[in-house]
């Protein structure tokens, strides 16, 4: 965005974006007016795509989101309360009056801001320092104030707590910036939303995410957009794993200015950690040409044993907390939620508060991926200890009765984490590791791969591959083998892209391992 560059000289305490002020002043008045009552819902996540609205300010002004983002204006809003100590002194503190007067209307007209009331509890009155309210909002202030009384809006964008501070790029991209100074907000402004250049700029944006590993395939598909003032009407967009071209999508269309339509490339086929890159490129005019490549991480699944050890170590907040373990078809292994404490102490403590709860769970005997989803409600992750002396947060996954954590995370994430598991087990094999050693390289492959195992006895072996019809194409019978290390080189060159099976018997053991097959 080509703001100038004035640089305000108030240097404020930043709020955090994960909001940690709630939970140090939790028995301070501040603490409540950081509090909405349920805590039910978290915030929508930086990063996607902002949700339009109308809403009318107290002057009776209606203010549409996408109107300002399609005439290129950056907005902010300040999703507040009237209670809220913290929002007041945000509020009062000059920054957004600053910003307005130089980038708003009145200024170079680059920018938007609107505060908006979310509590529909609160009464109109109260803006200008009635009832309950810290102060008189309205007076001195600028930029326009809507009081949100049905919630549409703050019900819209998910708002768990106040404050909220959203910006939003003319593309319509969310980032939750939180209080931050004037001179961070010019920053975040000039690195972040860029103004549509005229003529072509064919761009791609990775806002959708990361892709998700799900039982051996990536989802590939990036979000291309148009930040230029002429329409895109065709792009070729690629997806290149390790170097190699994976996936490639010929795109044609009608992209206005701003404007983005995601890309579906199909699935690649891999349990591994990977990273994928897109790249766009256009036979029209592509003005700019750094914003045409765009990396994702893809999370692998990880290998597990029939049953798995959750263990959820819950902070000061356990009612924030929730989880779900998930198999392939979406249906609920386990799941469970947590305690909040009295209202006296603002949620925090009660019975669950501080704790380690462990779960066995069942995965089958299938072979089949698992997701795991933890979340926080209020938006700061599992790290707050209160009074006690606890330093172990969040959750770890193990193998039962095993040493070996599969999936972690100590706490340190927003309103999620994630993490795949998956079974190549299919009858009364609890660990493939500990009975086969059994691995197959590379995977995926050519269709050239080094089968690995060992025995740790001898008895007949019989491998056998099929694909995903249940045919078989190879059978290989090694009458009854020695204990100890075996390689058996697989050939499937011969054979189709796709998913493959590979099954080793030996003495009433079996085990099976998906193979890859690219082409």
């Amino acid at each position: 965005m080509a703001f100038s560059n004035h640089i305000c000289g108030i240097n404020l305490l930043v709020i955090l974006k994960k909001i940690q002020m709630k939970k140090i002043l939790q028995f301070t008045v501040l603490a409540l007016a950081l509090m909405v009552s349920s805590l039910a819902s978290a915030q929508l996540a930086s990063g996607t795509i902002a949700p339009d609205f109308t809403i009318t300010d107290l002057d009776g002004t209606e203010h549409n989101l996408y109107d300002y983002l399609d005439e290129g204006k950056t907005v902010i809003l300040d999703f507040s309360a009237t209670w809220c100590g913290p929002c007041w002194s945000y509020h009062t503190s000059g920054v957004l009056e600053e910003l307005y007067v130089d980038y708003g209307p009145d200024g170079t007209d680059e920018l938007m801001i609107i505060m908006i009331e979310g509590d529909s509890e609160t009464p109109v009155a109260d803006l200008y320092g009635g009832g309950g309210s810290v102060g008189n909002w309205v007076e001195g202030t600028p930029y326009p104030i809507a009081d949100d009384g049905d919630e549409s809006v703050s019900s819209a964008y998910a708002i768990g707590y106040f404050p909220t501070m959203y910006t939003i790029c003319p593309d319509r991209v969310i980032t939750e910036t939180g209080q931050i100074t004037a001179e961070a907000h010019h920053a975040f402004f000039d690195l972040n939303c860029a103004v549509a250049v005229e003529g072509g700029d064919v761009a791609l944006s990775n806002v959708n995410g990361s892709s998700a590993v799900s039982c051996g395939e990536v989802a590939l598909g990036t979000t291309l957009r148009n930040l230029g003032t002429d329409p895109i009407t065709a792009a070729t967009v690629t997806a290149t794993i390790d170097g190699n071209v994976v996936a490639t999508e010929y795109w044609n269309g009608s992209l206005a200015t701003y404007g983005m339509e995601f890309v579906d490339m199909g699935t690649y086929p891999t349990f591994d950690d990977v990273v994928v890159t897109y790249e766009v490129t256009t036979s029209g005019e592509d003005l700019v040409a750094d914003n045409n490549m765009v990396e994702v991480e893809a999370l692998g699944a990880v290998l597990a044993s029939n049953t798995v050890r959750v263990e959820i170590y819950t902070d000061l907040y356990a009612g924030e907390t929730s989880w779900e373990l998930l198999d392939g078809n979406g249906a609920t292994l386990a799941s469970d939620s947590y305690e909040f404490g009295t209202d006296d102490t603002f949620g925090a403590g009660g019975p669950d508060a501080n704790q380690t709860f462990l779960y066995d769970v069942d995965l089958g005997s299938a072979a089949d991926c698992f997701t795991f989803n933890i979340y926080d409600s209020y938006g700061d992750g599992i790290v707050f200890p209160g009074a006690t002396s606890q330093t172990v947060f969040g959750y770890s996954i193990e193998r039962q009765n095993e040493p070996f954590v599969i999936a972690s995370n100590d706490g340190q994430f927003e309103t999620e984490a994630n993490s795949a598991l998956r079974t190549d087990v299919t009858s009364g094999v609890n660990d493939l590791d500990a009975k086969f050693g059994f691995s197959v390289y590379p995977n995926p492959s050519n269709g050239l791969a080094q089968i690995n195992y060992s025995l740790v006895e001898a008895g007949r072996t019989v491998l056998e591959v099929t694909n995903t019809l249940g045919q078989k194409v190879i059978s290989e019978d090694f009458g009854v083998q020695t204990s100890g290390s075996n390689i058996f080189n697989l050939d499937l060159s011969s054979e189709n892209a796709g998913v493959y099976f590979v099954t080793l018997t030996s003495n009433n053991n079996v085990i099976t391992e998906k193979v890859t097959i690219t082409k």
